[in-house]
């Protein structure tokens, strides 16, 4: 079986909405999560690309383990801080990558590679699904877990 651990099923509407089910726990009443979210959309030679990118804490420097879609996300892509070079996010567009990095440190050194990477990203997961791997080592302090989850989430059909 594939660990999806750090996976991700979601989606967005018309008005900014997004919806998003992480493969983690739900967080714990004492609110040791912590995230910060940003726009990471990209023109790139083949088109726009929609993009995401959450980096997320729990305090601790372990790995998760985890096979239910737990911890709910809702965002408004409007609020989003803006990666630098980020393009706007594109509603008209069928879907959108979307990177959870599970890190102690929330370098951008860490959001700027995947930035980088975001066609090869999004070209893979069209390829091959939503999938989670170690993150790449980066300028950032080497700080644990270092683990990404990479998926595509999808804009919701409009109904009349």
């Amino acid at each position: 079986m594939i660990d999806l651990t750090y996976a991700a099923k979601g989606t967005f509407d018309q008005n900014g909405k997004v919806i998003i089910n992480v493969c983690i726990p739900t967080e714990t009443h004492s609110g040791k999560y912590q995230k910060e979210i940003y726009n990471m959309s990209k023109i790139t030679s083949n088109g726009s690309i929609n993009a995401i990118f959450c980096h997320f804490s729990d305090g601790t420097s372990t790995a998760m383990q985890h096979q239910n879609f737990d911890y709910r996300l809702n965002l408004d892509i409007y609020a989003m801080k803006n990666h630098r070079g980020a393009t706007d996010f594109d509603e008209s567009k069928d879907d959108a990558v979307f990177l959870f990095f599970h890190n102690t440190s929330f370098d951008e050194s860490d959001r700027a590679y995947y930035f980088e990477q975001i066609e090869t990203i999004y070209n893979d997961i069209k390829h091959n699904g939503n999938q989670a791997h170690d993150g790449v080592a980066t300028n950032a302090a080497l700080s644990n877990p270092r683990k990404i989850g990479m998926s595509l989430i999808t804009k919701m059909p409009v109904t009349k």
